[in-house]
Parts: structure tokens; sequence; C-alpha cells
């Protein structure tokens, strides 16, 4: 793998994809193999783009009345949509054709957050304060394995209301992170139901890094709250933070900044994450300062907030990354909801890919005698 040398690997803006959704898009997901992205939207579309070229290869249309509200891939070729109906839809894609199947989950409201577990066939889905286990067999006979309890209360708690924000499968077998509104972030040990770690950081969106097993010493788990940044916390046992990245956000960032989704990339390296003036920052973890900055052509509003991949709908960007070890590259995907006239918007989505910047030779000026 490519080492995280910023000074030598930059992001390069690819051609914008070809506009499809009619309306803002809310979900962002690369499939396992990086070779496909997939984009969900307000308008009930999922829509399916071949990287390489930008191509669109399928569009499924759910009913107007349904919007998608969240996307992860099983694998290469299994997606799992969530929508604002309660149901699930896992999609079979080929070159050649798609296949829907609709899963009946027993949610009772809006799926705010899916997320598969791509080391098994464990998928987690969460509404409001319902968060279920799923069993499956590559994409059919889908079960309930479980369906977790309410969080532990804390005496600050009182009778607030459950409501889960984001969560993340961790890289140790069975360990599911789940962000609540009121409850903290806690750590799930699924295989029996039981917590078995909580920080108390509310209202937060999380991602975690890479395993000890790709070369790091630890797990961390990046933490974004709109009072407290960007937080860094090594999870492995104990959940202590280690580190913040918010001291060195731009001062009309920290003044305004809600929570921003942020995601591990270069093998848990570098941050990638969002502020309110609509620029994307990736950070250096061990430094913990911006390298550098993707940025939209159009200018983002200033009550609009550049965010990652998440289950947050009035967010007006949305970013995902992806590693592809084959060709040695890193991909972000970006969304953004453009403003028009009429308080319409239109959607704009782009992919950014690494380019070795170190790899160029200087050539020196002949000297004149």
């Amino acid at each position: 793998m490519t080492t995280f040398k910023h000074e030598a690997l930059q992001y390069k803006r690819c051609p914008n994809l070809d506009e499809e959704h009619s309306g803002p898009i809310t979900a962002l997901s690369f499939n396992r193999d990086g070779n496909l992205l997939s984009c969900g939207g307000e308008d009930g579309k999922i829509t399916f783009w071949r990287v390489g070229d930008g191509k669109l290869l399928h569009v499924l249309q759910s009913s107007k009345e349904t919007a998608i509200s969240c996307l992860s891939w099983l694998n290469e070729n299994q997606l799992v949509a969530g929508s604002t109906t309660g149901f699930v839809f896992c999609v079979t894609i080929t070159e050649v054709e798609l296949k829907c199947l609709l899963i009946v989950t027993g949610h009772s409201t809006v799926l705010s957050s899916i997320d598969a577990n791509n080391n098994t066939t464990q998928c987690a889905t969460s509404a409001a304060d319902e968060l279920v286990i799923w069993a499956h067999n590559k994409g059919t006979n889908w079960t309930v394995s479980r369906i977790l309890d309410p969080p532990p209360k804390g005496v600050d708690d009182g009778d607030a209301r459950i409501n889960v924000v984001a969560m993340r499968w961790s890289y140790r077998p069975n360990i599911l992170a789940v962000s609540y509104t009121h409850h903290g972030i806690v750590l799930w040990d699924v295989s029996d139901g039981r917590p078995i770690q909580t920080i108390k950081q509310n209202g937060a969106n999380i991602s975690l890094s890479p395993s000890p097993s790709s070369g790091l010493s630890k797990e961390l788990m990046a933490v974004s709250t709109s009072s407290r940044g960007i937080n860094l916390y090594d999870i492995g046992k104990t959940g202590t933070l280690i580190g913040n990245l918010s001291s060195k956000l731009e001062h009309q960032d920290i003044l305004s900044l809600a929570p921003c989704p942020v995601a591990f990339v270069h093998d848990g390296e570098a941050v990638i994450s969002g502020n309110p003036s609509g620029k994307a920052p990736i950070w250096d973890v061990e430094t913990r300062s911006p390298v550098q900055h993707l940025r939209h052509e159009n200018p983002i509003t200033s009550l609009s907030v550049c965010f990652l991949f998440c289950q947050i709908h009035s967010t007006d960007t949305h970013i995902k990354v992806h590693y592809n070890k084959d060709t040695d590259t890193f991909y972000v995907a970006t969304a953004q909801k453009v403003p028009q006239e009429f308080d319409e918007y239109r959607s704009e989505v782009a992919i950014w890919k690494t380019i070795d910047i170190g790899a160029v030779k200087v050539v020196p000026i002949p000297s004149i005698h």
C-alpha cells in the first residue's frame, strides 16, 4: 500500500458524473472492489455507476413517496438500501441486470442507518430507538439474529428519548459501535447483546480505523460533535481520548461547527472530515494537522456543512471513501446539493482519486556558459 506522505500523495478530481437524480443525494457507497459507486436520493432512485469511466449502469426506482435514506454494500455485487418507509431492499447487480429483494424489517419509522459487516454475514439496521442485527446467506434468507436493548442510562440522561445517530462495525468480531443522541457511544458485543464500553459523548458521528493487524498498534475511533469538534479515541481497551483535531480548524468553522461525520483513509494514517465552509479537509493523524482540502467548484452556503456519508438528510454534501488494493489507489466520492432558481436543487457527484506526485522527476535547466 502507498504510504501516506501528504507531500507526495494528493487527490485529483475526476469529471463529474452525469446528472440523473432529480433531487438531493442522501447516501453514497462504493462496493467492496471499488469499481462501482451507488447513489441514493430523495427522488427514490438508486443509481449505479462504473467508477473507471463514470458510466451509468443501472437505475432502480422506488415509489416517489419513498426516499432512499442509507446504503451499504454486502460484497462486490450486492447492496442493501434503507428507505424512509422503514423497509430494506437488497439489490444484486451485474453488468446486464438488477435483481431486487424486499426485506420486511419491522421498523416503524425512517431507517436512519445501515451497516453491513464485510467480514461476516451480519448487517445492522436502525430507526429511531430500534436497532436490529440481521443474519443472511449471501444476501438471501434474511433472519433477525438479535434486537439490541436500549443503551445503559447515565445519571445525566434522565428521560431523554433514545435515538441512534450513527453506527459502525468494528474490525474485531461481533463488536458494533453505536452513537446515540443523548446516551453517548456504546460498543456492543452482538454475540450476547452485552455493552462492553461506553464513551460519554452525545449526538456524535463516528468512524473506526483499520484493525491492529493492518499495521496499527491500536484501534482508533474518530468522533465528531458540534461542541468538541473531532476527537480521536483508542477503543481497543479503555476508550482513552488521545487527541483532538478541532484546534486546527479555521475560526469561522469552529463558530458554526455541526457534527461532521468522519472517515479514516490511508490505512488509518489520515482522517477526512467536513466543515461549514464546504471544504473536505484531510488530516494527518500523527501531526493532527490538515494536509489537503477537497473543494467543490460551486460554493456551499454559510449554513450548510460538508458532510461525510451518513444518515443525516438535511446536509448539503455527502462523501464516501474507498481504497482499491489492486491499483493502490484511494477514491473519494462527493455529492453536493447545488441551489437553483425557485428553491430548486440539483445534485453534483464527483469522484476524486490519489495521484503520486512524488514520482515526478525534476529536470534541471541547463546552465549557460
